[in-house]
């Protein structure tokens, strides 16, 4: 996998495309405080065909010109000053929910990730393989993936690994526990339902029960949960 772990989701839940000219474009929001960050981070993007970017330099900012924009993807300097990137990422996704957001980061320090995930990204790049990982990022969440660095999973791991005792990680059943992994995964409701071997309306009526049982309300909360306990696959 080299520097970077992937988690497949749903189909159903894959980005809007957007095309001009019969041309299919991805449309991504920038927000970094520094101005040298954010053309840093743009040069790389464009370099892509077909990706249009537009830029951000704060979180209110953030939101109006997601707003505007319509982003499909937004990326977001999660460490900027007193982490207003994590309230950035909260707030465009609290207004657009199906918007996905990649986190960017210099540091992998503990409290930064636990704000990224906090806040709802779905994937995390570090600043020093920005050039490398950044497109390969992007092109996750598009295809609905999720996108974690290599460092960046393993210290997930070292954080909320099962053995580590965290009471989140045995609340599920062995059959609950492997149903969040093939849909982390990027099983389909029928594919997941064939591997267990249950119809599709019992896997419908279980995960519904997981959710509620996790008091989680979005199937990317759901990612989440796999990518913190170590549960989905790599």
């Amino acid at each position: 996998m080299g520097t970077r772990r992937e988690i497949k989701k749903p189909d159903k839940l894959r980005g809007r495309r957007r095309r001009h000219n019969q041309r299919e474009i991805t449309s991504i929001l920038v927000v970094a405080e520094e101005a040298v960050v954010r053309r840093g981070l743009r040069s790389i993007l464009e370099e892509q065909p077909g990706w249009k970017v537009a830029e951000a330099s704060d979180s209110a900012d953030a939101v109006l010109q997601a707003t505007r924009f319509q982003p499909e993807i937004v990326i977001v300097e999660i460490n900027m000053p007193d982490l207003h990137g994590a309230e950035a990422a909260r707030s465009i996704l609290n207004a657009m929910p199906d918007t996905r957001v990649l986190a960017f980061s210099a540091s992998a320090a503990e409290g930064i990730i636990q704000a990224a995930l906090d806040a709802g990204v779905l994937g995390f790049v570090l600043e020093g393989n920005a050039e490398k990982d950044l497109p390969c990022a992007v092109n996750a969440l598009v295809q609905g993936r999720t996108f974690f660095a290599a460092p960046i999973f393993r210290r997930i791991q070292e954080l909320w690994h099962p053995s580590s005792g965290n009471p989140a990680s045995s609340a599920l059943s062995e059959r609950e526990t492997r149903i969040v992994q093939l849909l982390a995964e990027g099983k389909s409701n029928r594919e997941a339902a064939a591997v267990v071997g249950i119809s599709v309306r019992t896997l419908e009526s279980l995960r519904a029960k997981i959710m509620q049982k996790l008091n989680l309300k979005r199937f990317s909360d759901l990612v989440r949960y796999a990518v913190r306990n170590a549960i989905a696959e790599p």
